[in-house]
């Protein structure tokens, strides 16, 4: 493919980045790609078929276009390693299949680019890889590599503000209820900020702590762990009601079982007041009010939003039909 895209260029001298990606399925109506023009006269193009994927890069010499280096030549120096390079290898354990995007040079000229890839063979959550490479005008190195999670619900992908490099993600899981495999919940952010001088990594972070406040309040209540700074008796009582008469798992040990699937949430502020609505299998859909105090948020409503004749199908109505 690489050979194909560099008769292409040599062909259509004056082509773009966006030319050259629309030219690509005209080899195989099976590819697909995406390609940037990394600095005059070198395109970095990400290639697929199907859920198999790799990059490569053509730099023109004395007027023609060259494959110049491609990540399968130089992944195949990782085998056996099992690193992240190693799965772009045509021998490696997971295949991956990406798309490119641009990032500005470091203080030495070298130019910058980064590829958001997938592995292949998964559901409606994903395995990712985002890597980050310099090209010196004879190889590219990487500079930055790491996994994520990622749903294909989510609508955000990868953006670049010109300072940070942002991977949207479904970051980890909850401890005692689940998302579906297509949903986007816990919903998080994998920062990285781009400089000049370098890349640093900032690590990821959850985008939803309410959800997480939740997920706590009942962890805490089922384990019968105190919560007392947490959340007023009455909201105990009703959620320690309310969870013990839910039918029992032979399975589970120390009164910890999962309380189904997430299946609904919203969230409203409002100063230093708080209400929080969710919905799982069990024990139900329930509204919850919260106070800011010492600088933490405290439960201090509990109220069971179930009935849909009352409070509607979803979490927005029970928000406003319970004002």
């Amino acid at each position: 493919m690489a050979d194909w895209v560099a008769a292409y260029l040599n062909a259509h001298p004056a082509a773009t980045a966006k030319e050259v990606e629309a030219a690509v399925p005209q080899l195989d109506a099976n590819l697909g790609g995406s390609a940037i023009e990394l600095s005059p006269h070198v395109f970095v193009v990400a290639a697929q078929s199907d859920e198999t994927g790799t990059f490569f890069i053509l730099s023109q010499t004395a007027g023609v276009y060259k494959p110049a280096w491609n990540v399968k030549d130089f992944a195949v120096t990782h085998d056996g390693r099992d690193d992240a390079i190693s799965h772009w290898s045509v021998n490696g354990t997971d295949s991956l299949f990406g798309t490119i995007g641009a990032l500005f040079d470091n203080e030495n000229g070298n130019r910058r680019f980064y590829i958001d890839a997938t592995y292949r063979g998964q559901g409606g959550t994903v395995g990712k890889q985002l890597s980050i490479w310099e090209w010196n005008g004879v190889a590219a190195t990487p500079v930055l590599m790491g996994d994520y999670t990622y749903s294909l619900d989510s609508a955000e992908g990868v953006t670049f503000d010109g300072k940070l490099l942002r991977a949207h993600t479904k970051e980890g899981d909850f401890k005692t209820f689940f998302s579906c495999g297509g949903c986007p919940e816990p919903p998080g952010e994998w920062t990285i900020r781009i400089s000049s001088r370098g890349v640093e990594d900032l690590g990821h972070r959850r985008l939803a702590p309410e959800l997480d406040l939740i997920d706590n309040l009942y962890y805490r209540i089922q384990r019968r762990m105190p919560v007392s700074n947490m959340a007023a008796p009455g909201v105990v009582l009703k959620l320690t009601d309310a969870i013990d008469a839910l039918p029992k798992n032979p399975d589970a040990s120390d009164n910890y079982e999962l309380l189904g699937m997430l299946m609904d949430w919203k969230v409203e502020h409002q100063d230093q007041h708080m209400r929080i609505c969710i919905l799982t299998d069990n024990p139900g859909r329930y509204l919850f009010t919260l106070v800011r105090r010492s600088g933490k948020w405290f439960f201090t409503q509990a109220q069971d939003v179930g009935d849909e004749s009352k409070f509607g199908k979803s979490c927005s109505e029970a928000m406003r039909w319970s004002r």
